[in-house]
């Protein structure tokens, strides 16, 4: 179906502007009209394809940190007895959130046009985690929205600090293993082959081991065109790799399945599984619908997918 963007006039004088799908422009009038708003302006249809590619773009452009950000805020908000469309609008001004403006303005606008926030959360998955969407969906049934949203911020932050501190124990290793790589590489394709054509100038003879490093050397020298080719896919897998959903959750099926790797990720399992149960629980969902919600989301993934960062 076709999406309409339309500019109207609240109850209090306000001008909003949103984005309605809807088969037709009279529909999109008629549920203007339901929402007690005065259009101001034209129905205008836009493209939804343009609009979902824009919307891709944006998104994975979006840091971590911005979407625990503005779930903090949101919560505060709430907390101090803002509504919901006027947290958002304050959030879509609000700096601190980075990229995530835009979002913030869609979210609202989809909550103007007659969606929940659950409902609004949805159009943005690579932002908002089936378990996100889930307990906030939690907490607008029962009225603790802003709790919820609170245990959602303070869960994010705990996991992005520990990721933060994972990734700089790394960096420094990484960084050592790669710049071993290069010298390696350098010195079997550039300094070995003259080595070891003066020692055979010499005659000399050559060690075992010594020998095996020059064949090496030798061979690489002579499919050089292949190496390259080589290290430019790895290095396009690299980069496109984290872009496509559905080739990346390809790839780690296969590796999950793999003797080591299982072992690891079954415990990875149980961790994300404990994880997710003491977030509910925390945020006073009652254990046994905590438990359903947990198992929706993994008949959901296939029923083995739960190693998916969820939250």
């Amino acid at each position: 179906m076709p999406n309409f963007r339309y500019r109207a006039l609240t109850e209090n004088g306000d001008i909003v502007s949103g984005l309605i799908t809807a088969p037709t422009c009279a529909d999109v009038a008629s549920r203007i009209d339901y929402l007690r708003l005065v259009p101001v302006g034209p129905i205008i249809e836009e493209s939804s394809t343009r609009a979902t590619r824009l919307s891709f773009k944006f998104e994975q452009r979006v840091r971590s940190e911005d979407v625990t950000i503005f779930t903090l805020d949101l919560a505060l908000l709430l907390k101090a007895g803002a509504r919901l469309d006027r947290a958002l609008e304050l959030l879509a001004t609000d700096p601190d959130i980075g990229r995530l403006r835009s979002t913030a303005g869609a979210i609202r606008s989809s909550i103007l046009a007659g969606e929940s926030f659950g409902d609004a959360l949805t159009h943005h998955p690579a932002l908002f985690s089936p378990m996100y969407v889930a307990l906030v969906r939690v907490g607008e049934a029962s009225g603790t929205l802003d709790k919820i949203l609170q245990v959602l911020a303070n869960d994010r932050g705990r996991a992005e600090a520990l990721r933060r501190k994972v990734a700089d124990a790394l960096r420094y290793p990484a960084f050592l293993l790669f710049a071993a790589i290069c010298v390696l590489v350098f010195f079997l394709m550039f300094v070995l082959p003259q080595l070891g054509a003066v020692l055979h100038d010499f005659g000399a003879k050559i060690d075992p081991v010594a020998g095996a490093f020059l064949q090496l050397s030798e061979s690489m020298n002579a499919h050089q065109d292949v190496i390259g080719l080589a290290a430019m896919l790895v290095l396009a897998t690299g980069l496109l790799l984290p872009r496509q959903a559905k080739l990346r959750t390809a790839l780690i099926f296969r590796m999950v399945r793999l003797p080591v790797v299982r072992t690891i990720v079954a415990l990875h399992q149980t961790a994300i599984f404990s994880r997710n149960l003491e977030v509910l629980l925390a945020a006073g969902v009652p254990l046994t619908i905590s438990l359903r919600i947990i198992a929706n989301m993994m008949a959901a993934w296939g029923g083995g997918a739960l190693w998916t960062r969820v939250v």
